[in-house]
């Protein structure tokens, strides 16, 4: 259960603090740490109490979080699978795992309470501000693979195909007659072998990546990106359906969607590497945002400035460093988890 480690936040602070659906989904990646260790573990407890007092925004997201499963924690929630496939498919995932199936009970249970399963409804959770983030947690610990924030995982697929997940993604696979791929959210590379196809899908668009096809999708609420760098993909978009092939790129906005070129800047991923190429640094912080954890940004004066390099992704701290040093800028850290640049 979320404890209170903060002090309450007053109404009038409140108003002025709303939390984003980036922090709401910060506090129950905490949630689901804390319930993992069962409270136990000093260094967790230690880095969310400065994560909790480097920003107004995150007491009062881990405060909401702590109000629900208080709630829920009140009441006898009781859910059968014949009831409820979305409760069947999320305990049959459970039961996949061995070493984590105590710690992911207690977290989808309150995940279960925030997606309006048991004691809330969907209206109240939008209300809330809840909504949205409690189902990016849902599909977190029930995805087949899935990163956390600055992490990036290799696999192959039994067709032979590889599959790459960028920082931050979730992702199912099924691997019946034809292998399918749904991606929550976040960010894959997929390499399909010699005479497989393999469909994606990302919201209601699907994506028939040909055999030998080197593409990436990246999904971000309604919108999605597809790169395809080698071979041809077969897009059916809203009825409509459009190929795209190497050297270019597809985005679709809500209903809305457009070819250009491919941006070679945003698949250097794939090789642990982030490239900017006269970026400005606001794009580039905002690129650079999804692998750390807690707060980046930069100041409004500074954020037209532009550079270019190669840097490794694995290390965010000496990229900031690198950076502040090449633009003449500083770093503002309220904690490890606030980071602002600002001008000298």
């Amino acid at each position: 259960m979320a404890r209170r480690i903060v002090s309450e936040v007053t109404p009038d602070e409140h108003r002025h603090t709303e939390p984003t659906d980036k922090q709401l989904s910060e506090a129950i990646q905490w949630l689901m740490r804390t319930e993992e260790t069962m409270g136990g573990d000093p260094l967790v407890q230690a880095q969310l109490e400065e994560w909790l007092a480097s920003s107004p925004q995150h007491q009062i997201a881990w405060q909401r979080l702590a109000h629900v499963n208080q709630q829920f924690s009140a009441t006898n929630l009781q859910i059968t699978a014949k009831n409820d496939v979305s409760a069947r498919v999320a305990m049959h995932s459970i039961q996949k795992s061995d070493a984590h199936i105590a710690s992911k009970r207690r977290s989808l249970k309150v995940i279960f309470s925030l997606a309006g399963l048991g004691i809330l409804d969907a209206a109240t959770l939008d209300s809330m501000g809840l909504y949205k983030a409690s189902h990016y947690a849902y599909d977190f610990v029930n995805a087949d693979l899935r990163t956390s924030v600055g992490e990036q995982s290799h696999h192959q697929l039994a067709d032979g195909s590889k599959l790459i997940l960028n920082t931050e993604t979730a992702v199912d696979v099924d691997l019946a007659a034809q292998a399918q791929l749904y991606l929550h959210y976040g960010e894959m590379a997929l390499t399909t072998a010699a005479n497989k196809t393999v469909a994606l899908q990302a919201n209601n668009n699907v994506f028939v990546a040909a055999e030998n096809s080197d593409v990436t999708l990246y999904k971000d609420n309604d919108f999605c990106q597809l790169q395809v760098i080698s071979g041809a993909v077969n897009c059916f978009i809203n009825g409509e359906t459009k190929q795209v092939r190497a050297g270019n790129r597809l985005e679709i906005n809500n209903d809305r969607f457009v070819t250009l070129a491919i941006d070679q800047s945003a698949v250097s991923w794939r090789y642990g590497v982030l490239i900017a190429e006269q970026h400005t640094l606001g794009d580039f912080i905002h690129q650079l945002a999804r692998y750390r954890v807690g707060h980046l940004s930069c100041a409004d004066e500074i954020k037209n400035l532009t550079l270019s390099g190669s840097f490794p992704i694995n290390n965010t701290e000496l990229i900031l460093e690198n950076v502040c040093q090449t633009l003449a800028i500083k770093q503002h850290r309220m904690s490890r988890y606030y980071v602002k640049l600002t001008a000298v």
